[in-house]
């Protein structure tokens, strides 16, 4: 009878520290540069957020047949979001080290869509400063759509990775 109870007892414990090491993985606590991560991607989102607003706003004043200096404005406030973007990438790389793999993947796509991004508004700012009378004209359109697709790349790629429930982040952009 001593034998059935050892063995019953040392099945015991191997079935609870099994259990502890299945559930202490499943419950994993994320370490806090993976959250502060987390947050720091939020705040990109938030950026690409505002960012898209604008430049719907860019794409519906082709239709409206807008002077081109509401133009130039309205690519300035999105040169802004793109420059805090580039801050919020260079905030990432600096603990990116510290974050998980699908994190380190979702910051060097981050990185290369908004150098892409930036990049390309210089290219539509400089477009618009040397062609004043085609704001309504295909070229201009057509680069103002590839900056919206980068935008919306970009708020897709910061979406996976942002926190979930923050009421402060706005929707996402339309496509």
């Amino acid at each position: 009878m001593k034998l059935f109870t050892r063995s019953y007892a040392f099945r015991m414990v191997a079935v609870i520290a099994a259990a502890l090491l299945l559930s202490s993985a499943a419950f994993a606590v994320k370490p806090a540069s993976s959250v502060e991560i987390s947050i720091l991607m939020g705040q990109a989102r938030q950026d690409a957020v505002l960012a898209d607003k604008d430049m719907t706003a860019l794409e519906s004043y082709s239709m409206a047949g807008v002077p081109w200096q509401v133009h130039f404005l309205r690519l300035q406030e999105i040169q802004v979001h793109v420059n805090d973007l580039m801050k919020d990438v260079n905030q990432l790389r600096a603990i990116e080290s510290n974050g998980t793999p699908s994190q380190q993947d979702a910051i060097n796509r981050l990185d290369s869509l908004v150098s892409s991004m930036a990049a390309n508004v210089r290219v539509t700012i400089k477009y618009l400063n040397q062609n004043h009378s085609r704001v309504n004209m295909p070229p201009f359109n057509d680069q103002v759509h590839i900056d919206r697709l980068l935008i919306n790349s970009i708020y897709n790629v910061t979406r996976a990775h942002a926190p979930k429930n923050n009421m402060y982040f706005a929707d996402a952009p339309k496509k």
